[in-house]
């Protein structure tokens, strides 16, 4: 609100303007529950929440099953699907299984947390499948690990580089995340040599 604490003009997400008379103005929570931004007026939405568009000055439900915002060319229109599935024709279509986001329904682009690309013979096929037993992620690759577990630390090469893969901490060790031989908190009544 500027100086004079009556004439508010910015109001917080979920609330916007209300006119109570000429020398009165406050912030009052968006007249909608649905409605996630109305800025200038709190009986008119300019943006919905997750799931809902603007049909006849109210936020509806978005028609496309699936459908994250659907504001810009009316309920029936989907503009931007939840994260799993692909807009395809104003309609959200699942992606592969394990699949964070794709381009089509057929072609993973990425993978959920835990999942990693599926390799064949050297070659994607942006399918994705289980990162292997105490990795937490293997976005680009689901047998090369990129990070492990609690309890689990990296397995290193011959050379000292990351191998890929995770092995269990040494007995009374719970973390050892840089490399599974060397422990970082002991468990209680072990110490670090």
């Amino acid at each position: 609100c500027s100086s004079n604490y009556k004439m508010c003009i910015s109001c917080y997400l979920g609330s916007g303007v209300e006119i109570i008379n000429e020398t009165n103005v406050q912030c009052s929570i968006c007249q909608d529950e649905n409605c996630e931004y109305c800025p200038y007026n709190y009986t008119n939405c300019t943006e919905c929440k997750y799931g809902y568009g603007i049909h006849n000055g109210l936020c509806t439900p978005c028609q496309t099953a699936h459908c994250e915002t659907c504001s810009e060319n009316g309920i029936e229109h989907c503009d931007k699907c939840f994260s799993g599935y692909v807009l395809i024709d104003s309609k959200c279509e699942a992606c592969p299984s394990n699949c964070f986001s794709c381009d089509n329904p057929d072609k993973c682009k990425s993978c959920s947390l835990g999942y990693g690309f599926i390799y064949e013979n050297d070659k994607n096929t942006y399918n994705c499948g289980s990162c292997e037993e105490g990795c937490s992620t293997c976005y680009d690759n689901n047998k090369k690990c990129t990070s492990c577990e609690g309890g689990y630390g990296k397995v290193l090469g011959p050379d000292g580089n990351d191998s890929g893969k995770c092995a269990k901490c040494e007995d009374g060790c719970l973390l050892c995340y840089d490399d599974y031989t060397k422990c970082t908190l002991c468990a209680e009544y072990y110490g670090l040599e």
